[in-house]
């Protein structure tokens, strides 16, 4: 097994790319700049999960979105967080009209599980193709500003059943100095084996 030190490099080299694939992508569709950054890689127990995504996606107001992630042979999930004024402004410069000043509506919903959708899979594809594995999305679901006791509830089944630490992922994308931030919980033993797998096919690559 690769050293502690060495794997997160290697992780976070992985996650930074299928972003920065992600962040060109949103790019294109929305005609602007995105930058992306990622933050922090971490492991959390399952028991501390909730406040550890809490604290850091639902500081403000706003809609929070989440997409299980489903391997062979492991789970995960995404959060993503889209604040009022960051709503407003992804879908008016998706349609080009000015910002709405209102409350977000059921349109702005549809628009944000659409952008979250293709965001989602940009960065999906990009790790499967870096590190050879297979991965799909199930299908957005629209979370209110939940309680930090609630996030776990959102898990998939076998993440919620584990016992040993989560892996945790936050980064952050900005468009149009809107901060819209995201966190990743994936298996522990799946994320060694995805870099494991990208430290393979990469010295093979260069054979």
């Amino acid at each position: 097994m690769q050293e502690p030190v060495k794997q997160s490099a290697v992780l976070r080299q992985v996650i930074e790319t299928a972003l920065q694939r992600a962040s060109d992508s949103l790019g294109k569709l929305l005609k602007v700049q995105v930058e992306q950054h990622v933050l922090d890689l971490q492991a959390v127990p399952l028991d501390a999960l909730s406040k550890v995504v809490g604290n850091f996606i639902s500081d403000q107001e706003g809609v929070i979105i989440v997409q299980n992630c489903v391997a062979a042979d492991a789970d995960g999930a995404i959060f993503l967080h889209f604040t009022v004024p960051g709503a407003h402004v992804l879908v008016s410069q998706l349609w080009g009209q000015p910002e709405n000043p209102m409350a977000i509506s059921s349109n702005d919903l549809m628009v944000l599980e659409e952008i979250t959708n293709i965001l989602l899979h940009a960065i999906i594809s990009g790790i499967a193709d870096l590190a050879h594995v297979r991965l799909r999305l199930s299908l957005p679901k629209v979370l209110s500003a939940a309680p930090h006791d609630h996030y776990s509830s959102w898990l998939p089944r076998s993440l919620q059943r584990q016992e040993g630490p989560l892996f945790v992922i936050k980064a952050k994308l900005t468009v149009r100095d809107q901060v819209f931030k995201g966190v990743g919980v994936f298996d522990m033993d799946w994320v060694q084996r995805v870099s494991a797998r990208y430290v393979a096919a990469t010295v093979e690559g260069t054979g």
